[in-house]
C-alpha cells in the first residue's frame, strides 16, 4: 500500500489584520523553504536516514506535491504543534513577517497521513 503524503501549512487566524495578499506571499515561500531545509539535513544524519527522507520527498515531489492547508488559533497552539514535530524529527520551518515580526504560519512536511494524525494536524480546520 503506498503511504499518502503531503505537506501541511498551518495559518494563525488570531492575526485578523493581516492582508490576505501577505498571507498568500509566505504561504508560496513557505512550501520552498521547509523543502530547502529538508534537502540541507545530510550533514545531520546517517545515509541511510537521509535516502530514506528523500525517497520520501521525491515521492511527494513526483506525485502532486499535495498541500493541504489548515488554520490554527494562536502562536502558541502553532508553536506546540512544531514542538511535537521537532521531537519526532520531521521536516518544517515557522515563517516570520519581518517587517511585523511576527510568526504567520508554518508549513510541516512532507509527512505520512498517519504521522498528521498522530500531531494532531488533521483535526484543524481548513483554512478559510
Amino acid at each position: 500500500m503506498v503511504k499518502k503524503i503531503k505537506q501541511y501549512i498551518l495559518i494563525r487566524k488570531d492575526l485578523k489584520d493581516i492582508p490576505l495578499g501577505k498571507i498568500m506571499a509566505h504561504c508560496g515561500h513557505a512550501p520552498l523553504t521547509a523543502i530547502e531545509i529538508y534537502k540541507k539535513r545530510k550533514n545531520y544524519e546517517t545515509n541511510e536516514m537521509y535516502n530514506h527522507r528523500m525517497t520520501r520527498f521525491y515521492d511527494w515531489y513526483e506525485n502532486n506535491q499535495t498541500k493541504i492547508v489548515k488554520s490554527i488559533n494562536t502562536l502558541i497552539k502553532l508553536e506546540n504543534i512544531i514542538e511535537k514535530v521537532k521531537a519526532r524529527n520531521l521536516p518544517y520551518v515557522m515563517l516570520k513577517d519581518v517587517s511585523m515580526d511576527i510568526y504567520i504560519l508554518a508549513a510541516v512536511g512532507p509527512i505520512t497521513d498517519q504521522e498528521a494524525k498522530e500531531l494532531r494536524i488533521w483535526r484543524l480546520s481548513n483554512f478559510k
